[in-house]
């Protein structure tokens, strides 16, 4: 997939990159940032070899930094999709009818209004469907 002003796809293997291949994208990360991360250097060095290792350190540490926000953007883009959005709303309803269900199941006189009016509409309902009957 090529998009205009866009360079090459990174990830070839992913056929159809969108934001359901987020979550492959990111453990690809981690696992590439937790191969490289080294144990140190041993031996003894030169005041050059300890400037280059210090250098490469701080630049390991910087890769790993990148590679943190890397995650966290992932993450925040996959978070921010229409369906997890959706989900998010669809479960914030469903609290709060089962709450406002809650206050009525627990409040005895409205379900006993409940049971009354579910009687009467029954009974309006039988009566009006005899009146059409006996026509």
């Amino acid at each position: 997939m090529k998009k205009q002003g866009w360079p090459d796809f990174p990830l070839f293997w992913i056929e159809k990159p969108n934001t359901s291949s987020l979550q492959i994208i990111a453990s690809h990360l981690k696992e590439n940032v937790d191969s490289s991360r080294g144990s140190g250097f041993i031996g003894e060095t030169n005041a050059m070899e300890k400037q280059i290792i210090e250098h490469l350190s701080g630049l390991q540490r910087e890769v790993s930094d990148l590679n943190d926000a890397i995650q966290a953007s992932l993450q925040i883009i996959d978070d921010q999709r229409a369906s997890v959005r959706a989900k998010k709303a669809l479960r914030w309803v469903r609290e709060r009818v089962m709450k406002f269900v809650q206050i009525v199941r627990d409040n005895a006189l409205l379900t006993t209004l409940g049971a009354v009016s579910m009687l009467a509409f029954v009974i309006t309902a039988l009566i009006y469907l005899f009146r059409i009957l006996k026509r």
